[in-house]
């Protein structure tokens, strides 16, 4: 039982931790500087073959691959999507035209999706006359 509450925990914080990585980085300001996104395996013997098939892969900010390929891809997932310059994608290796498409990088059921759903805050559960601050465009 305790494995599994710590699993839970583990995929909950990678899981979020993701998506507000992803939200970040699908910020205009922030994809201009950073126009390709890398995905990042934590590489060592605990490494799945998943996430060793998609390590190093670098695509455009915002491609569909990572639509399927956020992480977690898999219970207990330790990698990540890192935003990235020109410079940066030319020295990893330069960008690919094409997602890697192969049953190796295909992530367990139920993970590697993206969370698309826009949050907005409200102000229903505030006092009268509450007003938010106004988030940046």
């Amino acid at each position: 039982p305790l494995a599994h509450l710590e699993t839970t925990f583990i995929n909950w914080h990678t899981s979020t931790s993701n998506a507000a990585r992803i939200n970040y980085l699908m910020n205009p300001q922030v994809k201009r500087r950073r126009p390709y996104w890398v995905f990042d395996a934590t590489m060592d013997d605990s490494t799945s073959n998943t996430c060793e098939a998609c390590n190093g892969t670098i695509l455009p900010a915002g491609h569909r691959w990572f639509l399927t390929h956020t992480q977690p891809l898999h219970h207990r997932c330790r990698s990540s999507v890192q935003g990235v310059t020109n410079r940066r994608a030319e020295i990893l290796g330069g960008s690919r035209k094409r997602a890697p498409s192969s049953k190796k990088t295909a992530p367990a059921e139920g993970f590697g999706r993206q969370v698309l759903e826009a949050w907005e805050p409200t102000t229903e559960h505030y006092p009268a006359g509450f007003k938010p601050a106004k988030r940046p465009v």
